[in-house]
Order: C-alpha cells, then structure tokens, then sequence
C-alpha cells in the first residue's frame, strides 16, 4: 500500500460556523501533483517515495533514519555492524576465556573443591574429595571434615581377650598387649628352663600304627595286570596310593587279591604327569598277611615311566 493521508468526516455534526471570507470550497479529487486527492476530498495519497527521512523531523534519531533508508535486512545488519554473526544460533558462541574471583562464583553442580595447587592467576580445577572426608555447608565458609566409615577402623568398644595361657588385653580405648602366664598348673605355659623338660621319667604305655609304603616303577605300561606286592608277611590297611606319568596317560586300577578273587580299591582314568595323591573313597583297603595287590592297566596313551607308591598302615602291640 502506497503512504496515504486519510481524512474522516465521521462523527456528529458540529454547529454552523460564519462564512468565511473571499471564495473557499472543498479540494476536488484529482493528482494534485505529489498527492492524488480522492473520496471527495476525504482521502489524500501521497505518492511513493515522496517523503524521505529529510522530511521525518526530529521525532527519529539519525540511527533510525539510517536504518529505513536501508534497502532489505542485510543492509540494515551491515548499518549495525553486525555482519553475518546475528544469522547464528545462541550455542554457536564460545564463552570468552575470563576470570573470576572466589567470590564471583555463586554455584556448583555437586559438592566439590575447586582451586588451584599454586598461588596466582590461573585455570582453576576441581578437587577430589577423598574417602572419609566431606563438605559441611552448615558453615561459613563451608569446612572440609573428616566422616566416621566404620568399615575402616575399628571401633574402641571392641575388646581383646586373652586365651588359655595369656593375660593382659581389653577394650582398644588404648594400646593393649598379651603376656604369657607361665607355671606347672594346668592353663598355664613351660618356661624353656623348666624342670619338668629334663627330668627323667618312665613313659606311658602306649601305640603306634606303622606306616609302610611299597614304591613301583613301570618303564612302559601297557594295557595287563602288574602284580606289585605279593604275599606280605603281615596285615596292614591301604591308606593312600601316589601315581604319575613320566610322559603320556594311563587309566588305572589299584585291587585287593584274596584266594584269587580281585577287589577294587580305587580306579581313575588320564593319570598324567601331575601326581595323584590319593587318600580318600579308597575301598577293600583291609589286607589279611598273604593277600596280594595287583596294578592293572586299563588303557594307556602313550604312557610311560610310571611311578607308584602305595602307603600302609600296620598295627602292632604295645611298647615300652
């Protein structure tokens, strides 16, 4: 739309005023040169680009004059030195590198330190805050404390107590120690130079099993029966069996011969070369004096040098 001045005859009717003096009239529609005259003279259009910002008076500033005679947005932009910077989005500017004083800086996201490990002007970092310790805010300025983590000390309500033989202990309100009650009644301990360990006495009567073992060796096993203690002189009990391989694996049974009946003792496949030393889920491990063991070799691949022991136990009469 073109500038316009509009004149409006809406409204009541006024009173009559005295004729004015020479001749008068109404303006008559038409161009009028600069303004086109319509509506029976209520209308006035000015014509495009007859008022300049020259003509705008004081009522705007020379800035805002400069800027509507800019021809599109780019043009006012470049009026208001502003370049291509304003098109940006807010995220596109990078704070400026700056300081601060402790003062200035009003929050933190979490509890933290933050400083710097020498005086001056600086980056600043945070602080790590250590197990134990914490931040009391309740303070001003806030103070670094220590926090009790139960986990990791001991309470001084706990209490040592001294065993058979010892005295001293107590609560760890403060250093403690242990000493030992020596003496010849019972709950007490024997000195080094004690009587009693040099005295001469008569023993009491007594047992003792002895142990026995029978050792082996196979050069090169092969699938059969070893027969590897025979007849022994004397009843005994089969207490434990060490097995190993030189090279290679066997699969091997350890049995009890009675009148020619054979009994398993104890079975295992894949014997290597890491020793076996088995001492329990043996069974028929009862020999009467003339049964026999035999080693029987179930399958071997390519086993060789194995080496056996096979521990007894014999039971005898007392000595004195």
């Amino acid at each position: 739309m073109s500038d316009q001045i509009i004149i409006s005859n809406s409204g009541p009717q006024g009173a009559t005023g005295p004729a004015g003096s020479g001749g008068g009239g109404s303006i008559s529609d038409g161009d009028k040169g600069d303004i086109v005259v319509s509506g029976s003279g209520s209308t006035w259009t000015v014509d495009a680009g007859v008022i300049g910002t020259t003509k705008l008076g004081d009522d705007i500033t020379t800035a805002g004059k400069a800027l509507l005679d800019d021809a599109d947005a780019a043009a006012q932009r470049t009026t208001l030195g502003l370049g291509t910077a304003a098109l940006e989005a807010a995220g596109y500017f990078a704070t400026a590198t700056h300081s601060h004083t402790a003062g200035d800086i009003g929050t933190f996201p979490t509890d933290s330190l933050v400083g710097r490990s020498d005086a001056g002007a600086g980056v600043c970092r945070d602080i790590a805050i250590g197990s134990g310790l914490t931040i009391d805010t309740g303070v001003d300025p806030p103070e670094l404390k220590t926090t009790a983590v139960l986990s990791q000390y001991v309470q001084t309500t706990r209490t040592l107590t001294a065993g058979t033989g010892l005295t001293g202990g107590g609560d760890l309100a403060s250093d403690r120690s242990f000493a030992v009650s020596y003496g010849t009644s019972a709950g007490t301990a024997c000195e080094g130079d004690d009587a009693r360990l040099s005295d001469s006495r008569t023993p009491t009567a007594h047992t003792h099993d002895l142990v026995d073992s029978y050792v082996g060796h196979i050069e090169a096993p092969a699938v059969g029966t070893y027969y590897v203690d025979t007849y022994a002189a004397t009843a005994r009990t089969v207490t434990g069996i060490h097995i190993v391989t030189g090279s290679g694996t066997v699969d091997w049974t350890l049995r009890r011969v009675v009148s020619g009946l054979g009994s398993d003792i104890y079975t295992a496949d894949g014997q290597g070369t890491t020793q076996a030393n088995v001492t329990s889920g043996l069974s028929n491990t009862a020999l009467s004096a003339g049964n026999q063991i035999e080693l029987q070799i179930d399958a071997t691949s390519s086993g060789a040098d194995l080496r056996f022991a096979i521990v007894y136990s014999r039971t005898t009469g007392a000595i004195s």
